[in-house]
């Protein structure tokens, strides 16, 4: 993969979570009806989780590719298009569409940047969005369960 390519898939990553993040609060904010306490807890549990996360991937994506892998204008051009995306979804569905994209996002990017044997590839980066993609999977699983699922 190309520098540039990896810069913008480094870019989308953390704009994804940092849209995830900004989901799970508005829904922390304006959630309401019978489950009113244990959704707000749950959507803090969530977003809290999502900043985690988000702190430690921009982190490494610029330890490993520099402050291009978090470019200030790239990162609010692609939180705008993910917010315009989700425009028409509401509540718990939308933090499951949002949580749902970034574990595809994650698992494409972690192929696109950790290859085996090929120089470049980056084992640290590969082992920290593992650890992002399972807190997105519990979050996914959590939210789930809100609408009575049972699987992610």
């Amino acid at each position: 993969m190309a520098k540039q390519e990896i810069i913008h898939a480094a870019n989308l990553v953390v704009a994804t979570l940092k849209t995830a993040y900004h989901i799970h609060q508005h829904n922390h904010w304006t959630t309401s009806g019978a489950n009113f306490y244990s959704n707000h807890l749950l959507f803090q549990r969530l977003y809290e989780s999502a900043l985690e996360d988000l702190d430690a991937c921009a982190e490494k994506m610029v330890g490993y590719f520099g402050v291009d892998a978090v470019s200030f204008p790239l990162q609010a051009e692609l939180c705008h298009k993910l917010m315009l995306q989700y425009w028409d979804v509401k509540g718990v569905d939308l933090s499951i569409a949002i949580e749902k994209d970034l574990v595809a996002l994650i698992s494409e990017t972690r192929t696109k940047i950790f290859i085996p044997g090929i120089e470049g590839s980056c084992l640290g980066l590969d082992n920290m969005l593992n650890d992002v993609s399972d807190h997105r999977d519990e979050a996914l699983y959590l939210l789930k369960q809100v609408r009575g699922e049972a699987t992610v």
